[in-house]
């Protein structure tokens, strides 16, 4: 079997030094949490976005939200994420994709218009945490983290919250590859 990471959401995260592309991008991860208002991904310039800050995705009031820099905020109504269960996540924009859009279990939950980050001189990103959401890290698990330089196909992201297959163009990176943990967490 599997392991995932848990984050205790006392400023635990999952951090990786990384340029990832403005104009084309998925970033794709399972996760678990009871808590309504937490942090689940972000792109940063800087320590914790010291330097500015971009493509969050995290829960408010159990619903997700999503920003891109600098005019573009989406969320979901009615749904509750934060139901302790296992959810599949991607977060897409650019390419053949368009606008910004968000799946979620292998379903399109969101569709935006923005096609592209102005935000150009980030460096890293960071799973279980976002700087726009109440509890900025995330107090639950995350599993399976990637990023794609491109923007993946629905068919793609239906076949990953599957567990079918995962892509193998763009780049990616997982726990086991070159990315660090902050704050306390376990793996489970």
């Amino acid at each position: 079997g599997g392991r995932s990471v848990q984050l205790t959401g006392s400023s635990s995260y999952i951090e990786t030094l990384i340029d990832v592309s403005e104009t084309g991008f998925t970033n794709s991860f399972w996760f678990k949490t009871s808590s309504a208002n937490a942090g689940l991904f972000s792109a940063k310039a800087g320590a914790l976005g010291a330097s500015g800050n971009d493509r969050h995705l995290f829960l408010t009031g159990g619903n997700l939200r999503v920003r891109i820099w600098d005019t573009e905020i989406l969320t979901t109504t009615g749904k509750n994420y934060a139901d302790n269960v296992w959810h599949h996540v991607a977060y897409v924009y650019g390419g053949t994709m368009g606008g910004q859009k968000i799946f979620v279990d292998g379903v399109q939950v969101l569709s935006g218009s923005k096609v592209s980050s102005d935000f150009h001189w980030q460096e890293r990103i960071c799973f279980g945490f976002s700087g726009d959401a109440a509890t900025q890290s995330l107090p639950g698990f995350i599993d399976e983290p990637a990023v794609w330089n491109v923007a993946l196909t629905a068919r793609d992201i239906t076949a990953l919250a599957g567990n079918i297959v995962r892509p193998l163009y763009g780049f990616t990176a997982a726990v086991t590859d070159n990315l660090t943990c902050a704050g306390a967490r376990s793996y489970a």
